[in-house]
């Protein structure tokens, strides 16, 4: 099962080698952290933050978030996740809205993969 999870993101773009890593090879964990640290409220925060001009507390979710997709190996997040943040960084900017609805997109497909 959490092979077929692993193999699923890695054909989905994620550096999910360089993730095992980071966790000692430890599927487990590996798959725990997926499902524990990769939240749909957070989110939903951020995007309530954009749609309210909100940078301020915008930009600090969006780079926690941005480490924990790297750390995570998840890199189609972790890609849109850092234009987000960079466009929230000195304040929103045109196209963040939209970025941020293409992240709740591909983190349905997230979801789906590892089945939460």
């Amino acid at each position: 099962m959490g092979e077929d999870i692993i193999d699923k993101l890695f054909m989905w773009g994620c550096d999910t080698d360089t993730a095992l890593e980071r966790v000692l090879g430890d599927e487990k964990i590996y798959l725990k952290f997926l499902r524990d640290y990769c939240k749909d409220d957070d989110l939903y925060k951020l995007r309530d933050f954009i749609l309210a001009d909100n940078s301020e507390e915008g930009f600090p979710l969006a780079h926690t978030l941005k480490g924990v997709y790297g750390n995570l190996g998840l890199t189609p997040l972790y890609d849109n996740m850092c234009e987000i943040a960079e466009l929230l960084r000195n304040g929103k900017k045109p196209g963040v809205e939209e970025k941020m609805e293409k992240l709740l997109e591909m983190k349905k497909e997230y979801n789906e993969i590892v089945g939460i």
